[in-house]
């Protein structure tokens, strides 16, 4: 990798397809950053980065998402940001979630109107 890179899925999708090659990589996110640090993303082989045409990325996400799963033929999906997609069990897709954070388990009084 070059120099520091920003948060999210990025660092870790290119860990993962460069330390295994054998395998194919889909990123998924609601839009492409332009971050120079980024542009590793296009030419790291085996990994593919597809981002919707839409400026609703949130609705995307949460609700077509599992279409574009399907079409790609996709086994297994990895939500990173603590969720994953409605209708990923009828689409037949495995997954697992990462949930970076539980502290509002433990004080969910300071979450009372945010969950």
């Amino acid at each position: 990798m070059v120099g520091p890179l920003p948060p999210g899925p990025a660092p870790g999708a290119l860990h993962l397809a460069r330390a295994h090659p054998e395998h194919e990589y889909h990123l998924y996110t609601p839009k492409i950053s332009q971050a120079k640090e980024l542009q590793d993303l296009k030419d790291t082989p085996g990994l593919t980065t597809f981002a919707p045409s839409t400026p609703f990325g949130s609705f995307w996400r949460s609700y077509s998402l599992t279409g574009q799963l399907k079409k790609d033929d996709i086994n297994l999906f990895h939500g990173l940001s603590g969720e994953i997609p409605f209708g990923i069990r009828r689409g037949k897709i495995k997954s697992v979630v990462t949930i970076h954070d539980l502290i509002f388990r433990i004080y969910p009084e300071t979450y009372k109107n945010r969950i």
